[in-house]
C-alpha cells in the first residue's frame, strides 16, 4: 500500500485518461507454473527462537504465519535440475551448470574465488508462499553419535516444525524455452510425488509434499494446462500424465547437448 493506494492504483493514475490497465496487452514472455500441494507429515525451515522457554529451533514464520521460503525452495529444485540434466544428457557437473542451470537460475556467487565474477539475475522467479492450515508441534529429540550409534551426552534439544497444511507453489520463468519448461516439469514431478523433500531434517522424513493440482500457463501455450493429482497415486510416486506436458518434457530429452553457455536465453 502507498498512502492508502495499491500499486495498481498508482500505475492506473499515471496512465492517460480513458485508458485502463485491462486494455494494455501483456507482452511479457514468461511461463507461470502453480502447484497445490499438501504437506505429508511435517516441515521445518529453521528459525531461531528468542524466548528462553521456547524450542531451540522452530519453523520460519512471516507476520506470524508459517511460510515456505523462496530460497529454500529454489535451492532444492536447482540441485535436482542439475542431477536430471547430468543423468539425461550424460554431462559433467561443470557442463550441466554452464549450459543449463546457470542460464535458468543464474550463476552461483564466486566473487570470493574469482575477482572478475559478474553476477546476473535469475530468469526463474520463485515466490515465498504462505502455508495454510496445519499446526505447530513441539518435539524433543536427541543427537546420535555417528560412530557408536549411541546417544550423545547432553545433546537433548527441542524443535517445533509445522505439521500438516497445504501450500501453493509458484514459479515464473522469463523468456522460456520449451526444453527448459520440460526440465522444470520433471523437477516438479519429483517434488509432488514425495521424492524430493524440502527444508531441514529431511533425513527423519520431513518436508515431503504430495501434489493436488498443477497449472501451467504462458510460454507459448495457447491455453493453460491443468492437471489434477490423485493423492494416493502421488504417495506411490506416480504422477498423472498429460500429452501437452509430455511434449514439453520430450523437448528437454531431445535437446542437443551443445547448448550455448553464454548469454541469456531468448
Amino acid at each position: 500500500m502507498l498512502l492508502g493506494k495499491t500499486v495498481r492504483d498508482v500505475i492506473q493514475s499515471a496512465m492517460p485518461s480513458g485508458v485502463s490497465l485491462s486494455d494494455v496487452d501483456d507482452n511479457r514472455k514468461r511461463v507461470v507454473i502453480e502447484a497445490d500441494a499438501a504437506i505429508l507429515g511435517d516441515l521445518l525451515i529453521r528459525s531461531p527462537n528468542s524466548h528462553a522457554d521456547g524450542p531451540d529451533v522452530m519453523h520460519l514464520a512471516s507476520g506470524g504465519e508459517p511460510v515456505l521460503t523462496g530460497t529454500s525452495f529454489t535451492g532444492v529444485i536447482r540441485a535436482q535440475a542439475l542431477r536430471i540434466v547430468q543423468l539425461v544428457h550424460g554431462m559433467s557437473r561443470e557442463d550441466a551448470e554452464s549450459r543449463w542451470i546457470t542460464l535458468m537460475f543464474g550463476p552461483r556467487n564466486e566473487s570470493t574465488r574469482n575477482s572478475n565474477f559478474q553476477p546476473r539475475g535469475s530468469r526463474l522467479w520463485v515466490s515465498e508462499r504462505p502455508i495454510s492450515n496445519g499446526r505447530s508441534q513441539r518435539v524433543t529429540r536427541v543427537a546420535i553419535d555417528r560412530f557408536t550409534q549411541g546417544v550423545v551426552p547432553t545433546a537433548l534439544f527441542d524443535e517445533q516444525p509445522h505439521v500438516g497444511g497445504a501450500v501453493r507453489l509458484r514459479l515464473e520463468l522469463r523468456n522460456p524455452r520449451g526444453r527448459e519448461i520440460g526440465l522444470l516439469l520433471l523437477v516438479l514431478r519429483d517434488l509432488l510425488t514425495g521424492e524430493l523433500p524440502i527444508g531441514g531434517t529431511t533425513s527423519v522424513g520431513r518436508g515431503v509434499l504430495v501434489g493436488q493440482r498443477l497449472v501451467v500457463k504462458g510460454g507459448g501455450i495457447a491455453e493453460q494446462i491443468e492437471v489434477i493429482f490423485d493423492q494416493a497415486e502421488s504417495r506411490r510416486g506416480r504422477a498423472p500424465t498429460n500429452d501437452r506436458l509430455n511434449a514439453l518434457v520430450q523437448q528437454f530429452v531431445d535437446a542437443p547437448a551443445a547448448i550455448e553457455s553464454k548469454g541469456v536465453a531468448s
